[in-house]
């Protein structure tokens, strides 16, 4: 059965081409494509606490991309 989770926090914006894994009670997802273009960021969506995180921005602190950060393939 299918679910609708309403996060509150820290929701990620809508994307395609991404990719995807889960490791207990954590689902990864990493870059994709967004209407504003390529995502190069880390979050992480914790199905206990129904919360997301955001691990890595993909973005230097002064919002350019950081080159040290693996592209997505």
């Amino acid at each position: 059965e299918w679910l609708s989770i309403e996060s509150k926090e820290n929701k990620p914006k809508g994307r395609s081409y991404h990719s995807s894994c889960s490791l207990g009670t954590k689902v990864f997802v990493f870059g994709g494509c967004s209407p504003s273009g390529r995502l190069n960021d880390l979050l992480c969506f914790d199905t206990e606490s129904q919360e997301w995180e955001l691990l890595h921005s993909g973005l230097t602190s002064n919002g350019s991309v950081d080159e040290t950060t693996p592209t997505a393939r």
